[in-house]
């Protein structure tokens, strides 16, 4: 379900226009060996491309719950692009609920549950499926608007208490 021609196709021109951002993947999965096919294909994609590695780093290892606050912590900006799909619409993303208790703003693919939040309480940048001028404009936003950051941070602080619990 994941969109990554969007995001990598994106990613692609934010790379050739600027080198301070990076865009870190981590390994979906804690099997040895495992990777989703499509995701596989776009790493290969972005290899050939020379991004892999210098622009787009993907961690070659799973990443434990219990070490995957650091990582989060030092991220700018938390993201997940996904296509349109009956299972995108109705599913519950982790992802938002690790954004949320990281403080970090989000871009995410509109269409699910969570992008109604995110433009309610203005949490990031909610853009359509397969629109990448929409996600370069929003990737470049994280570097480009430091306020615009800063409020986003003091919403999430303030929505946090709605999704934490002992």
């Amino acid at each position: 379900w994941y969109d990554f021609k969007t995001l990598f196709t994106a990613w692609e021109q934010i790379a050739q226009a600027r080198d301070d951002l990076k865009l870190v993947l981590t390994k979906p999965s804690p099997r040895p060996g495992e990777m989703p096919v499509e995701l596989a294909r776009w790493l290969g994609w972005a290899d050939q491309r020379r991004l892999l590695g210098s622009s787009i780093i993907m961690l070659d290892r799973w990443i434990d719950y219990a070490e995957r606050g650091a990582y989060l912590l030092e991220a700018d900006a938390g993201v997940y692009a996904h296509r349109d799909t009956l299972e995108t619409r109705y599913s519950i993303r982790a992802r938002f609920y690790d954004y949320i208790w990281a403080g970090l703003p989000m871009i995410i693919s509109a269409g699910d549950s969570f992008a109604g939040m995110v433009e309610q309480h203005d949490l990031g940048r909610v853009v359509s499926v397969g629109d990448v001028a929409g996600w370069i404009a929003a990737l470049n936003e994280v570097a480009d608007e430091p306020a615009t950051i800063t409020r986003r941070r003091s919403n999430i602080e303030r929505l946090r208490p709605t999704y934490s619990w002992a």
